[in-house]
This record gives C-alpha cells, sequence and structure tokens, in this order.
C-alpha cells in the first residue's frame, strides 16, 4: 500500500493485479509506516513477511482491508478520505497467476518446469488446501495471500471503502486518474508510465525446456553466432509469458468451480468495473 498524506492519495496494490510495477513507481510518494520503521519482527525465511501482533506472520505489502482495520485504523480513516486508487484483474485470470505464484514462492516448484498433468495435478491440491483454509478463516494465511479475493481489498464490512477501480486493462486509465491527483498539488509524478516488470517468460513447452536444457552446451553456441538483430525473434521462438503458456487453467473445471465458491463477489466486481469503464 502506497499513502501519500502531501498529496492526499492512496493505492492499494491487490495481490496479482500489476501492483509490482505501480509499486517501484510510487514508492517515493510513500508516507505511510513500513515494516522497517514499525520494528516488526521478519520471517526467518520468506521476504515481506512480518508478524503483527495478534494476526501472527503476514505479508505487510497485502494487507486487507479487514486486517489492515484491526491494526492500522487511521490508515483507514485515510483510505476514505483520500484519492484512493487500485487496479483489479478479472478472476479466472487472477487464480490461475495466484496458483503460479504460490508455486514458485511456497512450493519451490515453477510451473514451467512441470507437465501439464503434474500442473492440472498441483492445481486441484492447492486449491482444496485454499479452500480448507478459507474454512477456518476469511483472511488467508500470508503462504496464501495472493489467492485472497480482490473485494477485500476494495471493501470493508460491505462499504465501498477504495472509490476509483481500474481494470487491468485500462493502464492508461489508471495513470491519468494518479496524474489528475498529483497535478491538483502543482506536482507531476516522475517517470509515469505503467510497465510490466513483472512479467514472467517460459519456455512454449515441457518439451522445449527439457530439449533445450539437454543440449545446452550446443544452445549456448547457437546463441552466441545469433546476430543480435535476430536475438529478440529467437527467444520468441523459444519463449511466452507465463500467463499465455497455462491461459487454459482460467477454463478449467476447477478453477471455475473455486471462482463460484469463494469469489463470485470478485466476477460481480469485475462486471461493474468493465461496465463503468466501457470495456
Amino acid at each position: 500500500m502506497i499513502i501519500s498524506d502531501t498529496y492526499q492519495f492512496a493505492f492499494v496494490h491487490i495481490p496479482k493485479c500489476a501492483g509490482t510495477s505501480v509499486r517501484a513507481l510510487l514508492e517515493r510518494y510513500n508516507e505511510a509506516p513500513d515494516a522497517h520503521t514499525l520494528d516488526l519482527a521478519p520471517h526467518p525465511t520468506h521476504e515481506n513477511i512480518v508478524e503483527l501482533p495478534g494476526l501472527g506472520f503476514v505479508d505487510f505489502h497485502h494487507l486487507p482491508l479487514q486486517a489492515l482495520s484491526a491494526k492500522f485504523p487511521e490508515q483507514i480513516d485515510k483510505l476514505r478520505r483520500y484519492e484512493a486508487v487500485t487496479i483489479a484483474r478479472e478472476p479466472h485470470d487472477r487464480l490461475v497467476s495466484a496458483f503460479a505464484e504460490h508455486m514458485k514462492r511456497y512450493r519451490d516448484t515453477p510451473l514451467q518446469n512441470l507437465s501439464m498433468d503434474e500442473v492440472e495435478h498441483w492445481l486441484v491440491k492447492i486449491l482444496a488446501e485454499v479452500s480448507a483454509a478459507f474454512a477456518q478463516s476469511p483472511l488467508l494465511p500470508y503462504e496464501f495471500i495472493h489467492f485472497q479475493p480482490q473485494i477485500d481489498y476494495i471493501e470493508l464490512n460491505g462499504e465501498r471503502v477504495i472509490g476509483n477501480v481500474f481494470p487491468i486493462s485500462d493502464m492508461s486509465g489508471f495513470e491519468a486518474k494518479v496524474r489528475e491527483q498529483f497535478q491538483l498539488f502543482g506536482e507531476t509524478p516522475e517517470g509515469f508510465g505503467v510497465g510490466t516488470s513483472n512479467v514472467s517468460l517460459v519456455h512454449r513447452s515441457e518439451i522445449l525446456r527439457r530439449l533445450i536444457e539437454f543440449n545446452r552446451p550446443i544452445i549456448r553456441v547457437i546463441g552466441r553466432l545469433v546476430p543480435q538483430q535476430k536475438r529478440a525473434a529467437w527467444r520468441e521462438l523459444v519463449y511466452v509469458t507465463r500467463q499465455s503458456r497455462f491461459a487454459s487453467l482460467a477454463t478449467s473445471e476447477p478453477v471455475r468451480e473455486f471462482v463460484r465458491r469463494h469469489m463470485s463477489t470478485d466476477v460481480k466486481l469485475w462486471d461493474e468495473i468493465r461496465e463503468s469503464n466501457g470495456r
């Protein structure tokens, strides 16, 4: 979360909604206390995970509004008073991205290293574990925070706290709103232009990955022989974004059923956002 008292502005970072790029841009304007300032005990192995009294270990960058209200009510008050913005994503696509992030971060098993059968097996297993966690508490433990519904970062006890919610497809509209708020105070955000710093590239297929790994010495020699101007085309033949390679998971029955059970409010929110943005 980014809160600027100077510019009466706040950005709420919903997990897996392009927030890494935005945080990197707006971090310089943040005036909210961070984990270091608050002297919170870090997790012994996981980055950005700290211990909050009464809540245990949490992902400090991704506190849902309920947790924020319990521990930092003054920040909730600022979200209500300031120009607060966030970015949302189509729920099924976001769920697949959350699954991939969890596998990489907490299982040390990047999806690109698995066959599709293995990916589907892990998908069912992890979604079952997240469902069990939901049965215990609406606030998911830190290792599942990327699965926390988007509505929990926008509404608090039925109240819409975040007034400006942009679909991930309308980053230009998001940028315009940020510029507008800063310009009220005679400031233009430096270097503004939301990129995709956290986009992951993976091999087009598991077979291709295995072939390249098996022939790595030869591939390195070939790579050095490819002219510089041809290397981009070479990379496009070998790699795709992680999202595109595993896009079919978004329409799979385990994902559809999970969204129906646990993220129906996110589906309604997404439809509302798309309609209000004319998309």
